[in-house]
């Protein structure tokens, strides 16, 4: 739940994980009467080329300015358009479930 920091920082060489402060998805499970289910993907951080660096300041100015992230990332074959990837690099995905938290 890194939302657009995690967007803008992400990294395809290492895992990063960003947890914001405010709690508004637990607000709204415990209003709702919803578990929450707890899960991380291992691999989705190697499936397209990042760079953290590129247009860094504008990136976070405009995500700053309009709540919007724009990862600068590229596909398979160095094929991308800017933040439209084309075709992930191949490569394994683990999807990982932990139990729900249930919050009433």
């Amino acid at each position: 739940p890194g939302g657009i920091r995690e967007m803008i920082h992400q990294c395809s060489h290492k895992e990063l994980v960003f947890v914001q402060r405010s709690l508004g998805l637990f607000k709204l499970a415990v209003i709702h009467d919803v578990p929450i289910a707890i899960c991380y993907v291992f691999g989705e951080n190697q499936m397209y080329t990042t760079y953290p660096n590129r247009f860094r300041k504008l990136r976070t100015l405009i995500a700053n300015s309009f709540r919007v992230g724009l990862p600068w990332i590229s596909g398979r074959f160095g094929i991308g358009l800017g933040p439209v990837p084309v075709i992930p690099h191949p490569g394994p995905v683990c999807h990982i479930f932990g139990p729900y938290l249930d919050l009433s």
